[in-house]
């Protein structure tokens, strides 16, 4: 054959990508397994940061217990409260191949929105987050189970220390809530992280995650099931804050108060999302 014949992996990771083989451009959404919930949550983030969103599976919960009965590797210094190990095939945004902040030699404590503005001001710094994210991605033969016609899967595993923001929309019968989780992503020990890979599914891109203030069971256990979004940079303030003004209640975060803006009607009754939400109505169709 003398053409390539990817499947819909190889366009998911393209346009949820900020460039492609014409050059930088603004990322996409697309949210894989016609997920629509996350979706919403992709195009809101998006709105916030300016910067690609990264669909994933909460595949997998784990702790520093069960890695060591896996690979004999203690991690506790490493990632106390365990891990989440966030992969879907192979259609994950490819600029999570790299550390943006790294790459682009900017400061972690910029809000991601900061971040977006610098490289679209930049060439260099363009040309620079492109060839890093195609240094760290291989495009793998798809696994058969899934694609029985066979294709392309993007693989790549995201650098640790990189500051994201998890979220997620559920519906409950009619209503729509939100949650939304910020911590960081962990760099495992090679040993670790390729036993994950190895059980899991070696041609997904990996990306390992911690949650701030939580263990990754509490967070795996009470986040809607079974897909996140992620983000770089910490955004769980605007999450809430757009929330808010979309009248749709925030069911989990773990942002600490002094950084939440809510209107002050929020006071009114007594900051409960649930009640005032269903009091004014939905601000969406």
């Amino acid at each position: 054959m003398d053409r390539p014949l990817p499947n819909f992996d190889l366009t998911e990771s393209m346009l949820c990508s900020s460039f492609d083989w014409n050059g930088y451009r603004a990322p996409m959404v697309v949210a894989t397994e016609n997920d629509s919930k996350n979706a919403i949550g992709m195009l809101l983030a998006s709105l916030i940061t300016g910067l690609p969103q990264l669909f994933a599976d909460i595949r997998t919960n784990w702790t520093p217990e069960s890695i060591r009965r896996a690979t004999g590797v203690n991690v506790k210094s490493v990632c106390p409260r365990g891990i989440i190990d966030k992969r879907n095939s192979g259609a994950g945004a490819l600029d999570y191949a790299q550390d943006i902040y790294k790459t682009a030699g900017l400061s972690k404590k910029l809000h991601p929105a900061e971040v977006a503005a610098a490289v679209r001001s930049s060439r260099q710094l363009q040309e620079k987050l492109i060839s890093a994210s195609i240094r760290g991605t291989q495009y793998m033969a798809a696994n058969l189970t899934y694609f029985p016609g066979d294709g392309l899967s993007s693989h790549y595993r995201t650098p640790g220390g990189i500051p994201m923001t998890a979220y997620r929309y559920n519906c409950v019968g009619n209503l729509l809530t939100c949650s939304v989780v910020e911590g960081e992503t962990v760099e495992l020990p090679k040993k670790v992280a390729d036993h994950i890979s190895r059980v899991t599914d070696p041609t997904w891109p990996e990306t390992y995650w911690t949650p701030r203030d939580m263990t990754s069971f509490e967070y795996m256990s009470r986040i809607g099931p079974n897909h996140d979004a992620n983000t770089f940079g910490l955004i769980g303030a605007d999450m809430i804050t757009i929330n808010a003004m979309l009248r749709i209640p925030v069911d989990m975060h773990n942002v600490s108060r002094d950084q939440i803006f809510r209107p002050t009607l929020w006071d009114r009754f007594g900051g409960d999302d649930f009640r005032v939400c269903k009091e004014l109505g939905p601000l969406y169709a």
